[in-house]
């Protein structure tokens, strides 16, 4: 597996976020946050496709954060 490169932009006022949680690591990464639904639907795109593209193993999400903390999307990556 290929290592994670572990963030690109992340703010944590930010209420979305993409991460991924590794196989072999049980602390998640956040990888990006965006400020909006749009950019962080966007972001979790790129990042599923370089993550499968540089073979990575995990399950990755895009989660809504603070109070109302959720995931929105999730994909498990083989």
């Amino acid at each position: 597996m290929s290592p994670v490169r572990t963030l690109k932009r992340s703010n944590p006022g930010d209420p979305f976020a993409v991460v991924l949680r590794p196989v072999d690591s049980t602390e998640p990464v956040v990888l990006q946050s965006a400020r909006d639904a749009s950019t962080a639907t966007v972001a979790f795109d790129a990042e599923r496709q370089r993550l499968k593209h540089t073979h990575v193993v995990g399950h990755l999400l895009l989660v809504r954060q603070g109070q109302d903390a959720r995931p929105l999307l999730w994909e498990w990556l083989p």
